[in-house]
């Protein structure tokens, strides 16, 4: 929201410095984003005369130009069109800086001629996006006078970030009230005397029920001339950046910046005999005021006549109704529109406007006759014109809350100590109306929607008293009579996700922050179409669907990264993923994928530089799962059924029980096809609920286990087990854990073989079991045991014998 502190100044009576301004509005809430002083921009650029101009000898687009600056003539080398002898421009002189196009001038020479100087356009002072020509001034500016001072440059822009519940304050009005509410000068009230039409409208207007407009308004004003707009209507639009247009155009422009109600006009002679605010049919396009077509659909409301659609309402007209300078009867329209319509709209469509900024926020549902009323003598005065009657259909949709308030809350609520007399002047400057004594009752004014509950009052009038006059308070010390003892703010399963996220980063794994919206084909490959979260309001069609899984959004990265030619890494995301609408439908997902080289090309062998593999990922996984106190030694290696992510033969699942807890391999060779990553890709998908439920029923003790060190030294013994080549490797290791669980501390794989000598059917697995004694050195007898022990577990869990 832009405004320069002379318009500020015409609402808002008040002589405070622009210091004193500044400090206040964000001392209520208002944050000035910017503070620009017009006057240093413009202080060095004067007015000068075009005596001459002559065709440059060596480039046909340059003219040479001989300019008078009232104290001397300079030569000057310009590519504008419309450079001519006889006008008045804007000049600028080596050593001055050109704010549009971030340079400082020099004397040149160009194509051979010397330049001294610059003809500046609109564009290059930042006074509008004009810029196929130069200013050209009137007859009577006064040569070698200054620039700024002549076209009222010298004033203050500021610049504050409105929040969107505060669509009052989208004006340079609304502005003026907060800050003559929190006593910062008096605000002057907006006469709203109707006007007398001499005619009946020859154009009727009709609301639909279902439209999205509840409330329109119109005027028709024959006999208009539509000129340019007087020069202190443009000097005002051109400071906050807008380009002015005609008089009708800068009239409703001023107005929605002004007051914060935006209008529209239409050419009478363009349209049929009545305006209709209904909702959009499927296959109307709408050619709007920038000049773009858009295509109209059942969730918008427009505005249109019996034949053609006329406009987005609240957001947007167009061109075909539009005002001109040989326009001579218009349609005034002043409308309410619903701010949920206006915002899907206006997303659905990629529309930006200063009408839908507003509307979506909130305009005062009361203003909408009085604006009409304002609007029509403005437009009578600058432009002339006969008046008709007032045209209205619907109802204002006026929001007036009663709130119960106990003054006594702004030092139990907020910590402020507040009279209630203050309390009673901010919030009757705001616009409420008060009743009661003890107990207020209070009325909020139609603009302020945002005020239902008690709390916003409290909140209001700690705003208006400044919320840099809140007192610290300090926390009593930390002893044990204190009942606000210090304790942990995370919980132990947010401390696990945080020490799972650390563990990654450790192992070389870096961390990813992706949107969680993919789009339709991405889904589909990972879920089934019907189970597809699509989004009705789409922020992009590229992002229209719900992720079902983390790994789209993580392949989306490899692919871009192997597109500009890093063609290896490792990484990870934690993050939610989406499976219904349902809360427990949408759980937390940590993934990590490797794609590449696993390290660089290597002189000592392709070994060195192997691609990873579905084991080497399964490794990370599990090590993630010890680090933040997961069972892992319980931990069954099974298939996965139906997972469309990873290819079917090289991958896996890791299960405690019955519950899936991780899933990991390669990645499946189509879904890199569809993302057009050339790189052999492998990943783990941990389920977080899964790991939670169990680290929950291990009593939050997500703490790794203690490392045990033992005075006896470890023995190693080696087996091979014939078993059946379906069997899972992973069930013997198992097996032979729990043949001793108090000695035997790991069993490791070392080769698996079939082939030639084997049985069919057949494979022989070779392991290393540790055993580590506690109290006594083992004894041959100890050893004989426990390897009898070892062989009888396979045989009976598994079927495996020892290979003779």
């Amino acid at each position: 929201m832009k405004f320069t502190v002379k318009w500020l100044k015409q609402p808002l009576d008040t002589k405070t410095s622009v210091d004193e301004i500044v400090t206040r509005l964000t001392a209520i809430g208002h944050e000035v984003e910017e503070v620009i002083n017009r006057a240093d921009m413009y202080k060095t650029f004067t007015i000068a005369h075009v005596k001459d101009v002559v065709q440059h000898p060596d480039a046909d687009r340059l003219k040479v130009c001989t300019v008078d600056t009232g104290s001397e003539e300079l030569q000057i080398v310009c590519g504008a069109p419309n450079a001519k002898k006889g006008i008045k421009v804007v000049l600028a002189r080596a050593g001055d800086y050109i704010p549009g196009i971030d340079v400082t001038l020099k004397k040149t020479e160009i194509r051979g001629v010397e330049s001294n100087g610059m003809m500046c356009s609109e564009n290059e002072l930042c006074l509008s996006d004009m810029s196929d020509g130069i200013i050209e001034l009137p007859e009577d500016a006064p040569v070698g006078g200054s620039y700024m001072e002549y076209a009222g440059l010298d004033d203050v822009l500021i610049d504050v970030a409105i929040t969107p519940n505060r669509g009052d304050a989208a004006s340079v009005y609304g502005i003026a009230r907060d800050l003559a509410a929190s006593g910062l000068g008096t605000l002057n009230p907006v006469p709203t005397d109707p006007i007398k039409g001499t005619f009946k409208s020859d154009v009727a207007i009709e609301v639909q029920s279902d439209s999205g407009c509840p409330h329109f308004v119109g005027r028709m004003i024959k006999g208009v001339k539509n000129g340019p707009s007087p020069e202190w209507l443009q000097q005002l639009l051109i400071a906050i950046g807008l380009r002015p247009i005609s008089a009708l155009v800068d009239i409703t422009n001023f107005f929605t910046h002004d007051l914060g109600r935006p209008l529209h006009v239409y050419d009478a002679k363009k349209i049929g005999s009545k305006l209709i605010a209904r909702k959009g049919k499927a296959g109307e396009i709408l050619h709007a005021l920038n000049d773009k077509e858009y295509k109209i659909d059942e969730t918008m409301c427009v505005i249109a006549d019996e034949n053609k659609v006329l406009g987005l309402g609240g957001i947007m007209g167009g061109i075909e109704s539009g005002c001109s300078s040989e326009t001579t009867d218009i349609v005034l329209e002043s409308a309410w529109f619903d701010p949920n319509i206006i915002a899907c709209t206006g997303r659905t469509l990629e529309i930006i406007s200063d009408a839908r900024y507003r509307f979506e926020r909130g305009v005062d549902p009361a203003f909408t006759k009085p604006a009409i009323e304002l609007a029509t003598k403005m437009i009578v005065d600058l432009c002339g014109g006969e008046v008709s009657d007032v045209v209205e259909a619907g109802t204002p949709v006026i929001q007036k809350n009663e709130i119960k308030y106990d003054p006594q809350m702004m030092h139990d609520y907020v910590g402020m100590d507040v009279s209630a007399k203050d309390q009673k002047s901010y919030l009757e400057k705001l616009g409420c109306v008060i009743t009661g004594d003890k107990i207020w009752t209070i009325t909020t004014p139609s603009w302020r929607p945002d005020l239902v509950i008690k709390h916003d009052i409290a909140e209001e009038i700690a705003r208006l008293e400044g919320l840099d006059k809140i007192k610290p308070a300090y926390l009593p010390p930390l002893d044990e009579n204190n009942p606000y003892k210090p304790h942990d703010i995370l919980t132990p399963l947010q401390k696990a996700a945080l020490h799972a996220k650390k563990a990654l980063a450790s192992y070389g794994f870096q961390e990813t922050v992706n949107y969680s919206f993919i789009s339709e084909k991405e889904a589909g490959l990972f879920a089934n179409k019907n189970d597809a979260l699509i989004l009705t309001n789409a922020i992009s069609a590229h992002m229209n669907v719900m992720r079902p899984s983390v790994l789209p959004s993580l392949l989306q990265v490899v692919s871009k990264n192997c597109a500009r030619g890093f063609n290896a890494g490792s990484l990870f995301e934690f993050g939610p993923v989406f499976h219904g609408t349902a809360p427990n439908n949408q759980p937390y997902q940590l993934s990590a994928i490797h794609y590449g080289a696993l390290k660089p090309r290597h002189w000592r062998g392709s070994d060195v530089s192997r691609n990873s593999d579905m084991t080497d990922l399964k490794g990370d996984a599990i090590a993630v799962l010890e680090d933040i106190g997961f069972p892992t030694s319980n931990l069954r290696v099974l298939e996965i059924e139906d997972s469309r992510a990873f290819h079917p033969g090289q991958s896996g699942a890791l299960a405690l029980g019955k519950d899936i807890v991780a899933r990991f391999g390669a990645v499946h060779p189509d879904i890199l096809d569809a993302f057009d990553i050339k790189a052999r890709v492998s990943a783990f998908e941990i389920e977080w609920p899964a790991v939670c439920n169990i680290l929950g029923r291990k009593n939050n003790n997500n703490a790794r286990p203690p490392l045990k060190l033992f005075d006896l030294q470890s023995v190693t013994r080696d087996f091979a087990f014939l078993m059946n080549e379906e069997t899972e490797i992973g069930d013997l290791s198992k097996a032979i854990l729990n043949a001793d669980k108090k000695l035997i501390t790991d069993v490791r794989v070392f080769d698996i073989y079939q082939g030639k000598g084997m049985e069919e059917g057949k494979k022989s697995v070779a392991v290393e079991v540790t055993l580590q004694p506690i109290d006594k050195s083992l004894t041959d007898e100890d050893l004989k045991k426990v390897t009898t022990d070892i062989t009888s577990a396979a045989l009976k869990s598994v079927g495996a014998v020892i290979r003779g």
